[in-house]
C-alpha cells in the first residue's frame, strides 16, 4: 500500500503517494538537518526488511520504483536532464536515490539481480551524472558484481577492452570497480582475477590523468596485497614483468607523491560491507531508534550535507563548538600539567583536538562515528580532515559563529562568470564578490582557484565565498533554475533596449551573467535575460575590463541596500 510512499520519502523526503517536480523541489530547500534524519531512519527499517527477507516482493517493488526514479522515466521524466550544479535539488535527489540503493544493493536475491545489474549498468553508462552521484553508483555496481561475479564477463571485461571509448567519466568508473573487486576477490580461488587485471593494465598508461591515477595508485594496492598470489597464476617472465611494474609503481617518486595525495581515501582500509551500510553511507550506527524520539532528536547530531558546493559552509557550521571544546579541554590539561610541573606533549595536543572532535562534537554516545560527520559515503570519494591543535579561544569560535548565520541560507545576487577566460578577472571578481558579500560566484572550473596566479589576487577570498562550477554548456540550465526559484537573470550587454547602470532598481534576487572578455554574451543565452543593463561610456574607449564592469555592477546593488545614513550639520 505504501510503495510509492516508501520511494518518495527515500528519494524527495517526501512521504505522498504522488510528488510534483514543483513539490520535490521546494522540499530540497529545507536544511539537511532536517530532512536526513527521518531518510536515514527509514533506510535503516528496509535494511532490516531485506536483511531478514520477510517482505521479498515489496523490496522487489520498491527497487523497481527506486530505479524509475533515478532513471527519470515515466512520471519523473523532469530529472532527465543535467543539472546546473551538484547543489541544485534535482541533483541532491539523485543522490538520495543513490544512496538508498547503495544500502539495498547486497540484498538483491538471485533471480531480481540479472535486471537490476542491466538497469545499474546502463546508469553507469549515463556520463551526464555529477561527480557526487557517479561514486553512489559505482558502490551499487561493486556490491552487485561483488555476489554475481560471473557477470564480469557480460558487463566489466568488454568495457575493458573497448580502448575507443567516447567518455571518459565512463572510463573511470569502469577502472575503478574493477580495481576495488580485484581487491575483494582471491587469485587463487576467483576464475575473474587474471583476466581482470589484465584487462586493467592498458589503462595505467591512458593520457587522461582521471584514468591513469587511480589504475595507478590501486594497481599498487592490488600488487601489495596478492603479488605472491599473481606470481603463482603466471609463468616466470610474466611474474618477473608484473615484480617490475610493482617495483616501479613503489620505488618511483612521482607514483610515490600521488599515492600521498590520496591520503584523504582510506584505500587500503576500503571494505564493501562498511560502505553498503548505514554507517558507510551515511556516518550513523545503527540501531538509530533510540536517538529519534522526539522534536529535537537531531540535536548535536552532525548530519552532513552529501552536495560539494555546501561544504565549507558546513565545515564552518560546525567548527565552532569544536573550537570551543578543544580550548576548554585544552587549557583545563595545560593547568594540570603546570601543577604537575610537566608539559604537555605535541602527540597529546593532537589526541585532544581529535576527541574533541569525534566525542563532544560528534557525539560518540549517540552514534556517529570519529570523522564520519565531515563527509562520509563512498570509500573513493571520502573527506576527513584532519584538524591541526591550536589552543583555540572563545571568541574566534564566536566570529565564526556569526559569519555562518549572516550567509548559510542567504539568497541576493550570485554572480556568474563562466564565460570569463582572464584569470586576474576571474580573481578579482572574486575579491569584489566576498568583499560585497554577495550570494555566490559561479565559475566554468574552481580548480583556477587553487592557482597561484588566482590566490595572488584574490587574496584568501576564496575561503569565504560560495563558489560555484558550472560549466558553459550547463549555463542555460543554470539560469533556467535560478528564473524558476525567483531570480532576475540580468546580463550586462549594449542591446536596443538596455537600461543605463544608475537608472535601474535591483531586486533582492537576481543572476549577474557577465559575458566573455572577447565576444560578450552569447546569442544562444540573451533570449534567457529578464534585464539587459548598461554603463554609459563617456570617453573615446568604448568598453571596459570584465572584473571593472562586475566589480560596479556588484556596488551598485550592494549601495542600494546600505541602511541610509542622513548627515546634519
Amino acid at each position: 500500500v505504501y510503495l510509492p510512499h516508501t520511494a518518495h520519502m527515500c528519494a524527495f523526503s517526501l512521504f505522498a503517494e504522488t510528488v510534483s517536480k514543483e513539490a520535490a523541489l521546494q522540499q530540497q530547500k529545507c536544511d539537511a538537518a532536517v530532512l536526513l534524519p527521518a531518510r536515514v531512519v527509514l533506510c535503516a527499517h528496509l535494511v532490516q526488511l531485506a536483511r531478514d527477507g520477510s517482505q521479498q516482493s515489496f523490496m522487489q517493488q520498491l527497487l523497481s520504483r527506486l530505479f524509475d526514479i533515478a532513471e527519470a522515466s515515466g512520471p519523473y521524466a523532469w530529472l532527465s536532464g543535467r543539472e546546473a550544479s551538484q547543489a541544485s535539488g534535482a541533483n541532491a535527489i539523485k543522490v538520495s536515490v543513490w544512496q538508498a540503493l547503495c544500502l539495498l544493493a547486497p540484498y538483491v536475491d538471485n533471480i531480481r539481480r540479472p535486471e537490476v545489474m542491466l538497469r545499474g549498468w546502463a546508469c553507469l553508462l549515463n556520463s551526464h551524472a555529477h561527480a557526487n552521484i557517479r561514486p553512489h553508483v559505482q558502490l551499487f555496481m561493486l556490491a552487485v558484481f561483488e555476489k554475481q561475479p560471473d557477470a564480469v564477463t557480460q558487463y566489466l571485461l568488454p568495457a575493458l577492452n573497448a580502448y575507443n571509448t567516447t567518455s571518459y567519466q565512463v572510463t573511470v568508473s569502469v577502472v575503478i570497480i574493477v580495481l576495488f573487486l580485484l581487491l575483494e576477490l582471491q587469485p587463487g580461488s576467483s576464475p575473474h582475477f587474471m583476466p581482470l587485471l589484465k584487462a586493467v593494465l592498458p589503462w595505467a598508461l591512458h593520457h587522461r590523468h582521471a584514468v591513469r591515477i587511480p589504475v595507478q595508485v590501486l594497481l599498487h594496492l592490488v600488487f601489495s596485497r596478492h603479488m605472491t598470489a599473481i606470481q603463482q597464476q603466471l609463468g616466470q617472465e610474466a611474474a618477473g614483468l608484473m615484480h617490475q611494474i610493482q617495483s616501479f609503481l613503489t620505488d618511483n617518486d612521482e607514483t610515490a607523491k600521488l599515492r600521498e595525495r590520496q591520503g584523504l581515501v582510506d584505500l587500503a582500509g576500503f571494505s564493501l560491507d562498511y560502505e553498503t551500510s548505514l554507517e558507510g553511507v551515511f556516518g550513523v550506527r545503527e540501531p538509530l531508534e533510540q536517538h529519534c524520539d522526539g522534536e529535537n532528536d537531531t540535536k548535536g547530531l552532525l548530519w552532513h550535507c552529501h552536495v560539494r558546493d555546501r561544504l565549507p559552509l558546513d565545515i564552518l557550521k560546525y567548527l565552532p563548538g569544536a573550537m570551543k571544546a578543544i580550548g576548554r579541554r585544552y587549557h583545563k590539561k595545560a593547568a594540570a600539567a603546570a601543577q604537575g610541573g610537566g608539559g604537555m606533549k605535541a602527540k597529546e595536543g593532537e589526541q585532544l583536538a581529535n576527541d574533541a572532535l569525534g566525542g563532544e562534537q560528534a557525539g560518540a554516545s549517540l552514534g556517529v562515528e570519529d570523522g564520519a560527520a565531515a563527509g562520509a559515503g563512498p570509500a573513493f570519494y571520502q573527506f576527513r580532515p584532519q584538524v591541526q591543535f591550536l589552543p583555540f579561544d572563545d571568541a574566534i569560535a564566536d566570529r565564526i559563529e556569526a559569519l555562518v548565520a549572516g550567509r548559510a541560507a542567504r539568497r541576493g545576487l550570485v554572480v556568474c562568470a563562466t564565460l570569463l577566460d582572464n584569470l586576474p578577472n576571474l580573481a578579482g571578481l572574486c575579491r569584489t564578490c566576498e568583499s560585497m558579500s554577495v550570494e555566490a560566484l559561479v565559475l566554468s572550473n574552481r580548480s583556477v582557484t587553487f592557482t597561484d596566479a588566482f590566490k595572488r589576487q584574490s587574496v584568501t577570498s576564496e575561503r569565504w565565498l560560495r563558489l560555484l562550477e558550472v560549466t558553459v554548456p550547463d549555463l542555460p540550465t543554470l539560469l533556467r533554475e535560478r528564473k524558476e526559484d525567483g531570480y532576475t537573470i540580468i546580463g550586462v550587454e549594449q542591446a536596443t533596449n538596455s537600461i543605463p547602470l544608475q537608472s535601474y532598481s535591483f531586486p533582492e534576487c537576481c543572476v549577474l551573467l557577465i559575458g566573455n572578455e572577447q565576444n560578450g554574451i552569447p546569442v544562444n543565452l540573451l533570449p534567457l535575460l529578464d534585464v539587459c543593463l548598461e554603463i554609459p561610456m563617456m570617453g573615446v574607449t568604448r568598453s571596459l575590463n570584465a572584473h571593472v564592469t562586475g566589480a560596479m555592477v556588484v556596488w551598485q546593488y550592494t549601495q542600494q541596500r546600505l541602511p541610509s545614513t542622513e548627515t546634519s550639520i
